[in-house]
């Protein structure tokens, strides 16, 4: 319930910079200011709130004193109590050494003081009731956190350095001198993220989870040692610890989230799962993890292998992980390219002889399905076979690096996302064989600069050439009939396009901040 309520409250607390000021935040109400601090009035649940959403200028810290984040202000003759501290309210304010959070304010928002980087401690009084998550990423020197004893829903037991969400003993924010208390439960998400300057941690028994990117973006962190009452570990639960070299899981993990936990975790070689666990295994010394129930991989690295057993890829397994080989074995039944996610550096991809479901033909460098219509994967080396019919959503996603795309006569459709990210290209030819586009297909393709579309396709989908910000030409074939949402916003370039007469609809934002966008007539 708590959470639902933090979701809530952050359709609020949208981030915008400001300038001169410290991530004044988007809401729709009024704003002043008053003591160098940005204050916004806003209507939520049926009354009037103030908020502080942004700070103006570093120049208190020129002398000892420490920050106070005030509980009220007057502003034109009249008395406000403030409410909240609004999401990213003071990132970036890196002259604060101390920060008093005064009495009466009930919320501190996700990351509101991330990367203050010379914040040493800070005081959370007894009226806050929830923080939200990545509170203090960034804040490398911070060392002392301290909560009221009087407050009824935090506490910083043990002298901690860290708040905890006392009903459910969750760890909610941390920072480098945090100790787990025994009787902690819980790492709440992102609660060490950006924790960078933390070398090791023993997370103590009684710990049953660590939550979705708990210790994100820790790349200081050479040693962790997870507890055997450890049962749940969260999405990219330790994504970004790039000095981590090997982890072990404990027997009692039961629950390993669909996104890689080691995403990001550039030098991890060893993943050891307990022979005691009945739910995960390493198999084969694979440095992953199976899960047992169905032999589908769940977690990788880069000494990653796929055993001979293995029957599946669960979600986005091999998501950030740096690897530059795959074989897939004879046994491996279903895989997709979001398994692949994040993974730009592949340059082999190999089908082992006889598996049923899916075939790399020599030279391809690239997994089809067993009849080779569908390329479901492929990278940066890969020659698409003449056979294709269809590219797999995110097939190519960020791993095609050849400057001119150019599909073969035979294909009909290309997928959601598939070449999404893939800022090597510089020209792509859509054939007439082509009878459908998917959304996003080059989003964020950055170096694109010139596209032929041949293909009489009903639709140029939702964002297919999204934030392509080189594209400068683009030809559409005649009988294609609509322009989706957003298929060529923020392509700041684009000063030719011609379109069709067939065209009878232009989605909305279709040509947002595009210059040629004045010259259109809306059909």
């Amino acid at each position: 319930m708590k959470h639902l309520f933090f979701l809530l409250t952050l359709l609020l607390c949208l981030p915008l910079a400001a300038q001169q000021t410290y991530h004044a935040q988007a809401f729709s109400g009024r704003t002043f200011s008053d003591s160098s601090f940005i204050y916004k009035e806003i209507r939520w649940e049926g009354v009037q709130r103030v908020l502080i959403v942004g700070y103006q200028t570093p120049d208190f810290a020129k002398g000892n004193q420490p920050l106070h984040i005030p509980s009220s202000v007057t502003h034109e003759g009249k008395n406000y109590n403030v409410w909240c501290i609004a999401s990213e309210a003071f990132r970036n304010l890196y002259t604060a050494e101390s920060i008093v959070v005064e009495d009466g304010i009930e919320r501190i928002l996700d990351h509101a003081f991330e990367d203050c980087v010379g914040l040493k401690s800070i005081s959370i009084p007894a009226s806050v009731q929830w923080v939200g998550e990545g509170l203090f990423s960034g804040c490398h020197q911070l060392e002392k956190v301290v909560v009221d004893p009087k407050n009824r829903w935090l506490d910083s037991r043990d002298d901690s350095n860290a708040i905890i969400y006392s009903d459910e003993d969750e760890l909610l924010a941390a920072c480098p001198a945090t100790k787990i208390p025994s009787s902690v439960k819980k790492i709440g998400n992102e609660a060490f993220s950006g924790c960078y300057m933390l070398e090791q941690i023993d997370i103590p028994e009684g710990v049953k989870s660590i939550e979705n990117s708990a210790f994100e973006g820790c790349s200081g962190l050479r040693r962790l040692s997870l507890p055997e009452s450890l049962r749940e570990i969260g999405w990219e639960a330790f994504s970004g610890c790039s000095s981590l070299k090997s982890i072990f899981i404990p027997k009692n993990v039961e629950q390993i989230a669909n996104v890689n936990i080691f995403s990001g975790c550039t030098t991890l070689s060893s993943i050891v799962v307990d022979d005691r666990n009945t739910f995960y295994d390493s198999r084969e010394h694979c440095n992953g993890i199976v899960r047992k129930a169905d032999s589908m991989l769940v977690a990788t690295c880069r000494a990653t292998t796929m055993p001979e057993s293995l029957k599946g890829l669960y979600g986005e397994c091999f998501y950030g992980t740096n690897m530059h080989s795959i074989r897939i074995p004879k046994s491996l039944e279903s895989l997709s390219g979001n398994s692949f996610f994040g993974c730009k550096e592949i340059d082999t991809l190999y089908v082992a002889e006889g598996n049923p479901a899916f075939i790399s033909p020599e030279g391809s460098n690239a997994i089809l399905t067993k009849d080779g219509k569908t390329l479901v994967v492929g990278c940066r080396t890969t020659e698409i076979p003449s056979c294709v019919e269809k590219i797999g959503e995110l097939a190519f996603y960020g791993r095609y690096e050849k400057p001119v795309l150019c599909f073969p006569k035979n294909i009909k459709r290309v997928s959601e996302s598939s070449f999404e990210n893939c800022n090597g290209l510089y020209k792509v030819v859509i054939p007439p064989s082509v009878t459908k586009l998917d959304g996003e297909v080059f989003y964020n393709c950055h170096n694109l600069m010139n596209v032929q579309i041949q293909a009489r396709v009903p639709e140029i989908p939702r964002s297919a050439f999204e934030n392509c910000y080189r594209l400068k030409v683009v030809t559409i074939a005649d009988g294609t009939k609509a322009i989706g949402q957003k298929a060529f916003a923020g392509c700041t370039r684009l000063t030719h396009i011609s379109l069709p007469q067939s065209i009878e609809k232009i989605g909305e934002d279709a040509f947002m901040d595009c210059p040629y966008a004045k010259n259109l007539k809306e059909k």
